[in-house]
């Protein structure tokens, strides 16, 4: 059944303290991983479930995965491989999606029992939203029927809220990051080959652009494997001619 997990009036006073902290400590992070794991570890405490998955998306299909427990990445991989869950339902534009019993449960007929069969009973998936754009799927589970009330799926909601804001500004900041990385060996392999073959920094530079395009790599790869190795992924004699 679908879920309006957006009506806040079921939380608690507690609640809003245990997520003004969940947030600040969330939003303090600078690194998708770490990131991930603070979501997942808070979900399952303070929600509560018994496990917790987070699935982003690529351009075309799920980007990256991280579950509370290892096993669950086989409940995640049957969502997409069977193209067949509630995660495909909230991809169709649905606020949230709860299941109340996957053994009775007959949307996802492939999906249901193979998850009942792993002992999970009760499943809760929402976007990873800040309310203007979707960058992916939290999954809760639990091990009894009939869990997750209006409670738990609007504190599921904050969770995905803030989720959404955090990761959307580690992945900026990762990507800055990488960006900085790669101008630095950039300028690292321009060096290389102007002292290697008594080269200026624009022919470098073309060595590199066609390095790229002979081994079908970003430039900027192109670079890193010269400033880290010392040579390019492909005759450098060959590509300057």
């Amino acid at each position: 059944m679908a879920v309006d997990a957006t009506d806040l009036r079921t939380l608690l006073p507690s609640d809003t303290v245990v997520l003004a902290r969940f947030a600040g400590d969330l939003h303090d992070q600078r690194d998708v991983e770490k990131a991930a794991e603070l979501i997942l570890a808070f979900a399952v405490r303070s929600i509560p479930c018994d496990y917790a998955g987070l699935m982003l998306d690529g351009r075309r299909a799920v980007d990256r995965v991280w579950v509370s427990a290892p096993w669950l990445r086989r409940a995640d991989q049957l969502q997409v491989d069977h193209d067949d869950g509630p995660y495909r339902s909230r991809l169709d534009g649905q606020g949230g999606v709860r299941v109340l019993d996957t053994a009775l449960d007959g949307r996802w007929p492939r999906w249901s029992p193979q998850l009942a069969e792993l002992g999970v009973r009760s499943v809760l998936c929402l976007r990873v939203s800040d309310g203007r754009v979707a960058i992916g799927t939290i999954i809760l589970y639990a091990l009894e029927p009939g869990r997750f009330d209006a409670r738990e799926a609007a504190m599921a909601h904050m969770v995905s809220r803030h989720a959404a804001i955090a990761i959307d500004t580690a992945q900026h900041e990762d990507k800055l990051r990488r960006a900085a990385e790669l101008r630095g060996f950039i300028g690292q392999a321009q060096g290389i080959l102007m002292a290697r073959f008594g080269l200026d920094s624009v022919q470098a530079f073309a060595i590199l652009r066609r390095a790229s395009r002979e081994c079908d790599i970003s430039v900027g790869e192109a670079a890193r494997l010269l400033a880290s190795t010392g040579e390019l992924p492909a005759n450098v004699a060959e590509i300057g001619a």
